[in-house]
């Protein structure tokens, strides 16, 4: 063992590993700037109003037709209550995650774009769902509001995306019993 070897208290750090956190975080940073590039107006009066709130009055009126909900710009709207959404609370976070991670992880094109595809799908039901249970918590118990939308919702919209992300990823790797 040479002396350098002898006073190294850790072993070097793999470079794959490094290099796939390397580019998560690099596309990951690209894919926020690109979203803060986004104006905010566009946002609100196109893909919220559209891709989101309407929606989302349409899931809470099929589910409960004698809810007074309407879709107005980026919120839902009934009687006293009303919940907006901004930036942050379109779960473009989770879909940036679930890409990043796709992307960066070796796999053939095809099968990052399919993952890709899946991963915003899954974004996005797992923002409508989130968004429609916190239209029923905000309407029938305020008290329970801030700590499903702070804590509870975003953590289990991550654990989601981490097991998807982990089936995603075995799913493409042989199976150790038909290579052996």
């Amino acid at each position: 063992m040479s002396e350098i070897e002898s006073r190294t208290p850790y072993p070097a750090i793999p470079l794959r590993p490094l290099r796939f956190l390397t580019m998560f975080a690099g596309i990951y940073g690209l894919l926020e700037v690109l979203y803060f590039a986004v104006p905010d107006d566009f946002l609100r009066d196109v893909v919220y109003h559209r891709g989101i709130v309407a929606v989302s009055a349409d899931i809470i009126q099929l589910a409960t037709p004698h809810e007074p909900v309407v879709a107005n710009a980026n919120k839902l709207q009934s009687g006293t209550i009303a919940l907006e959404i901004i930036r942050g609370c379109d779960g473009a976070g989770v879909g940036f995650l679930l890409i990043s991670a796709i992307v960066t992880f070796p796999a053939p094109l095809s099968r990052k774009l399919a993952g890709g595809l899946a991963a915003i799908a899954l974004a996005f039901v797992l923002n409508q769902a989130r968004i429609v249970g916190l239209y029923y918590v905000i309407a029938y118990k305020k008290a329970w509001f801030v700590p499903i939308h702070v804590y509870f919702a975003p953590t289990l919209m991550i654990a989601v995306s981490c097991i998807f992300f982990a089936w995603w990823a075995a799913s493409g790797q042989p199976d150790s019993r038909e290579t052996a």
